[in-house]
């Protein structure tokens, strides 16, 4: 998936994948992230993120880590 920086500048600075149920933050992507393998992922903007953690879903290990709750 590419980034795009348009959405970025407008509020939509993270990227959500349905199937995993994690959040990655657009601006600190890092290859181990696996973007490639993305394939229900979309854009959102941080209100639509702070909702979804409270349902269930967890920040990247890699580039969301204070929000990452696993062990």
């Amino acid at each position: 998936m590419k980034r795009n920086k348009l959405l970025e500048k407008i509020g939509f600075r993270y990227l959500v994948n349905l199937k995993s149920k994690e959040i990655h933050r657009v601006s600190f992507l890092k290859e181990s992230c696996n973007l490639s393998v993305m394939v229900h992922a979309f854009y959102a903007p941080k209100l639509l993120v702070l909702i979804l953690l409270r349902y269930g879903f967890n920040g990247c290990c890699h580039c969301y880590t204070s929000k990452n709750n696993e062990s």
